[in-house]
């Protein structure tokens, strides 16, 4: 299986753990990325369950990391990543915005189960966007569902203040592969006034586990970037 969890938080001493977890990492056979930065963690990795479980014990230690949402999908190949790379980065997920002052945690309740997603797909009064790149959202999405299509996550605020043609009182609601960079962009979107903004919890890859193949209103394939299969339909990167 492969195991991904990050989180958003203040986190100004994050180069200090970077030798650390990479230490503990490396005992426990685990293969992978963890991203550091000022902004939080964000962890994909493969390996033994145990190992992964202990990783986030660690990390819990620290009260910023208590409770992270673990989330494992796909049946790993027996390499999924071939080596291990803690790396300390400006930001987890590229926005480029400088002298942004983003606010985290998102206020609560702005996260949607994957159970309740469907909801928002059906009420013709919220404009549902596509967060992923282009490359991604040519190959699957959900029905009705407004691709953003940017060649990278850090031409979203040009969209948004350009062709996207966005109505800060409009109802949004986003979905993304797992759901971090929805969660960075509903954040940058609350700062410049927008909302009410919603974004589908774990993305693409918790509905995928959590919905029935029978009744999924996902349709096509799902963009992932490492060499295994997620849950219902997924491709992996082209090499």
């Amino acid at each position: 299986m492969v195991y991904h969890f990050y989180r958003f938080t203040t986190f100004p001493d994050y180069r200090q753990w970077r030798l650390p977890l990479h230490t503990c990492c490396a005992r426990s056979g685990l293969l992978g990325t963890v991203l550091l930065a000022p902004e939080g963690i964000n962890a994909m990795l493969s390996g033994p369950r145990q190992a992964v479980r202990e990783l986030v014990t660690m990390l819990a230690r620290d009260e910023r990391f208590t409770a992270l949402p673990l989330v494992s999908s796909g049946e790993a190949t027996p390499r999924p990543f071939r080596r291990l790379k803690v790396k300390a980065v400006p930001e987890l997920v590229r926005l480029d915005e400088p002298g942004s002052r983003l606010r985290f945690p998102v206020p609560e309740g702005l996260a949607v189960e994957p159970s309740d997603w469907d909801s928002l797909l059906d009420d013709p009064q919220v404009r549902v966007l596509d967060l992923r790149n282009d490359y991604e959202t040519c190959l699957g999405g959900f029905a009705g569902a407004e691709a953003v299509a940017t060649r990278s996550f850090s031409q979203f605020p040009a969209w948004v203040n350009g062709t996207g043609g966005m109505d800060k009182g409009q109802r949004i609601a986003m979905y993304c592969t797992g759901g971090i960079r929805c969660e960075k962009a509903t954040a940058w979107l609350l700062s410049r006034g927008h909302g009410p903004v919603h974004f589908l919890k774990g993305g693409i890859l918790a509905y995928l586990a959590w919905s029935r193949p029978a009744s999924s209103r996902w349709r096509g394939q799902c963009f992932v970037f490492d060499r295994r299969q997620a849950p219902g339909k997924a491709e992996p990167c082209p090499s």
